[in-house]
């Protein structure tokens, strides 16, 4: 499982681009340099993310168009949770993510075996009539209210 950090290099998505025969718009730099920032959001936040930054003009329908072509290539990937929004992932790699129910967010999950240990049971099973693409693990989960322990030195 790679982390984000990966994902987080504005020369290695160029070449990303370029492998797919997509040309390296302002837009497209700009959607991508908004989700390493977000890692997952909607189309419509990362146009507000877009805006905050004020160096490129675009809609809401080309960030989407944006977003939905990236995952269609294999760059980023669409996420659905229960909420029904649809978010996309600067991580296209499958991967467990914790879903923060209050917030309507997105968490990447740092337990590398957990999805080694999802797939792998998995893929044992048979289900009549289909074959298993990926599989993606989302923990429902809620903030407690209670602050984090600060780590001692």
């Amino acid at each position: 499982m790679a982390s984000s950090a990966k994902y987080n290099d504005l020369a290695a998505f160029k070449s990303m681009l370029s492998k797919h025969g997509l040309r390296q718009t302002s837009q497209r730099l700009a959607v991508h340099r908004a989700m390493m920032r977000l890692i997952h959001a909607s189309a419509d936040t990362v146009c507000a993310e877009i805006q905050k930054e004020g160096m490129v003009s675009v809609t809401t329908a080309s960030v989407y168009n944006i977003l939905n072509g990236l995952s269609e290539k294999g760059i980023y990937a669409k996420r659905m949770c229960s909420s029904g929004k649809l978010y996309f992932d600067i991580r296209p790699d499958p991967h467990a993510h914790y879903y923060d129910t209050k917030n309507d967010a997105l968490i990447d999950v740092t337990d590398e075996k957990l999805q080694q240990r999802a797939d792998s049971l998995l893929a044992r099973r048979r289900i009549t009539g289909y074959h298993l693409d990926s599989v993606d693990i989302y923990i429902h989960c809620h903030p407690t209210g209670r602050k984090k322990k600060s780590q001692k030195a």
